[in-house]
């Protein structure tokens, strides 16, 4: 007797190029918004100053290591003074984000549907709309930490060891462009002390990413000691000011950190992690690192960095959530939502003149709106300030700023207005040079925390006067509107006496 097999029915595999589509295509979403809407506005205070630095490279400067200043160096180069240009880096690095981002989340087991919510969570987010819109460090120190969480991550579920010496050579890389890395790191060690895998801890790998990472900063390292250690100088004295909800507001921040309206993924994502699961460690890290900034007195900012296994973890988590289609359109809803409210609180979606009208961006832009509207405007009032010297004062003139974010936008713009030399002795410009003792005409103008230019020239000018005011077309409040311009004619004291007067950090 013949007994006859049926055969089993071949499954067709979804070939590679077609399994990833979905999340292919919002990488580029997010490459093609971010590209399109660098050139609106104008530079960022903070960007003008990495413009200036990258004028100056160096292994380090007082407030920060040298990558950022090396991108805004490299990205000015590709077209000089193109904004699209500059923030090239930014653009290209955060993409890049939103691919460790899936890919973090197919390490986890993620399904094609999660790896897509993945993709979705991290696009919609103020960490990509907000500040992956920017040339910073924070855009960059989230580049490496997403890369440091997935290659952690696939050594979880691989056991590969030299994984961890790749560890070490990113967040060597990483701690050039901000000393925050090492907090992530020391969380990531304190996650696989507590939760495991523990042998990790064991490894000779681990001791030679240590090693890597301690070589790759060595350099910055030795400009600080040899420096004197200015940056424990600019952390003291920013310890104080109350940046995004400041030491108490660490953990309320984090409720608009991603996004409000994407809170439930990534708590979801911490729940999900802190089970007993082999990724724990990354919810511990969490934790832990929060702690770290409530005891250091860090701001709600500084915890970016553990997020990417959240959202990975929590798309994951969303993805067994959506068993019905109310559940699928309310989290359609959430990624609209999302990305209407953090897109137009963060990209520059707004027209310049309708910006003071829209009262989002001053509930949720954290300042990063408004100190890209103005600067061409300064430069031109600091121009009218100039031209009307007498010929023999031009000669002797100078421009003295009090932040670097006027000093970096006269540096910007000022050459095709044919402005002289602009000095500040805030930060790294300090260390730039002062004026000639020849000059004894001198344009001061902009603010340092709690002193103001009048404190200034009454200390050091024969006689001063108020000939302008800095303030932009719109009328948007920022830092530099409606700021005096002073004309100091006559010093008292030489610059070699005036310029540790002028210097400070913050």
């Amino acid at each position: 007797m013949t007994t006859q097999v049926t055969p089993r029915p071949v499954q067709q595999q979804t070939p590679p190029q077609r399994r990833y589509w979905r999340e292919a295509s919002i990488v580029a979403a997010v490459f093609v918004v971010l590209a399109v809407t660098s050139n609106a506005y104008g530079y960022h205070r903070d960007e003008l100053y990495f413009l200036a630095c990258g004028k100056h490279l160096a292994w380090g400067y007082p407030d920060q290591p040298p990558l950022t200043p090396l991108l805004a160096a490299l990205g000015d180069a590709i077209s000089p003074g193109s904004l699209w240009a500059f923030r090239l880096p930014a653009t290209i690095l955060t993409t890049l984000s939103v691919v460790l981002v899936i890919l973090i989340a197919h390490e986890m087991g993620a399904s094609r549907r999660a790896r897509v919510i993945a993709a979705l969570t991290i696009s919609t987010s103020a960490v990509v709309l907000m500040a992956g819109h920017l040339l910073m460090t924070n855009t960059t120190d989230f580049f490496f930490a997403a890369l440091m969480t997935l290659l952690l991550a696939r050594y979880i579920r691989t056991r590969t060891a030299y994984l961890l010496l790749l560890i070490g050579v990113v967040l060597g890389v990483g701690l050039l462009n901000k000393t925050l890395l090492g907090l992530l790191a020391l969380a990531l060690v304190i996650g696989l002390l507590v939760a495991g895998p523990r042998s990790a801890l064991r490894s000779k790998w681990l001791l030679g990413g240590a090693v890597a990472a301690l070589a790759i900063a060595a350099p910055n390292l030795v400009w600080q000691a040899t420096n004197g250690f200015p940056q424990l100088d600019m952390a003291a004295a920013i310890q104080g000011r109350v940046v995004a909800g400041g030491r108490f507001g660490v953990i309320p921040f984090q409720l608009v950190l991603i996004s409000p309206l994407l809170v439930p993924i990534w708590i979801a994502g911490l729940v999900r992690l802190l089970r007993r699961n082999s990724f724990r460690v990354f919810g511990v890290a969490y934790v832990a690192l929060a702690i770290e900034l409530l005891v250091l007195g860090g701001n709600g900012f500084y915890l970016a960095g553990a997020y990417p296994a959240l959202m990975a973890a929590g798309a994951i988590a969303t993805d067994r959530w959506l068993t019905t289609a109310v559940r699928r359109r309310v989290l359609v809803g959430a990624f609209s939502g999302s990305a209407v409210l953090v897109g137009l609180a963060g990209l520059p979606l707004i027209p310049v003149a309708a910006i003071t009208d829209v009262p989002l961006v001053h509930y949720l832009d954290f300042g990063g709106t408004r100190e890209q509207v103005g600067w061409p405007e300064l430069t031109a009032e600091v121009k009218a300030v100039y031209d009307g010297l007498p010929a023999d004062e031009r000669e002797r003139a100078v421009v003295v700023t009090r932040n670097y974010g006027e000093a970096g936008a006269l540096e910007r713009y000022g050459p095709a207005y044919g402005l002289p030399q602009v000095y500040s002795g805030h930060n790294a410009y300090a260390g730039w040079g002062r004026p000639a003792e020849g000059a004894d005409v001198v344009i001061v103008l902009g603010s340092q925390r709690d002193r103001t230019p009048l404190d200034w020239v009454q200390a050091n000018c024969l006689s001063a006067n108020i000939v302008g005011e800095t303030s932009n077309s719109v009328g948007l409040k920022n830092a530099e509107q409606h700021r005096p311009i002073w004309l100091c004619r006559g010093l008292n004291r030489s610059w070699e006496q005036i310029w540790p007067t002028l210097t400070w950090l913050g």
